[in-house]
């Protein structure tokens, strides 16, 4: 898919939607393929389990709670298509900035008018010049694909 804010192109990649498309737009990004969606998902579980009180835009020791739940429960399940409370959303991808020291863009091109065009999710909300940049593209208010390339 191609789209075309302000002049520039977006290629993004094909990402198969069964409720791991922001995993899965990560792990292209990250490794380039899907197959490792599900050890990603884990990872960021994981981290945000033993550190979201001390990840920006999550600081919360509940929600450390409940995603250590996640975690515990999806470790002894095989990858599979997963609902919506399962998805990807902005509490792992500031988990996965702060992890990996990252910038993190989302793009949405048409936003709810409570949302913004782009989303930026950096470690402690402050981007980080020269870190790896990972773009990722929301359609239809519930997929994710990787962009892969600007024009």
């Amino acid at each position: 898919m191609v789209v075309e804010p302000e002049g520039k192109s977006m290629v993004t990649f094909y990402t198969t939607g069964d409720g791991n498309c922001g995993y899965r737009s990560l792990s292209t990004l990250l490794t380039g393929v899907e197959d490792y969606h599900w050890h990603i998902r884990l990872k960021i579980y994981e981290y945000i389990s033993y550190n979201g009180e001390n990840i920006y835009g999550i600081r919360s020791a509940e929600l450390a709670r409940e995603y250590y739940v996640k975690y515990q429960h999806l470790l002894n399940v095989p990858p599979q298509p997963v609902n919506q409370d399962l998805y990807a959303g902005n509490d792992d991808f500031y988990a996965l900035a702060d992890m990996l020291e990252c910038n993190i863009y989302t793009y949405t091109p048409d936003p709810l008018p409570s949302y913004p065009n782009v989303n930026s999710h950096f470690k402690d909300n402050i981007k980080i010049n020269g870190a790896p940049t990972l773009f990722l593209m929301y359609l239809n208010n519930n997929h994710y694909e990787p962009i892969i390339s600007f024009q």
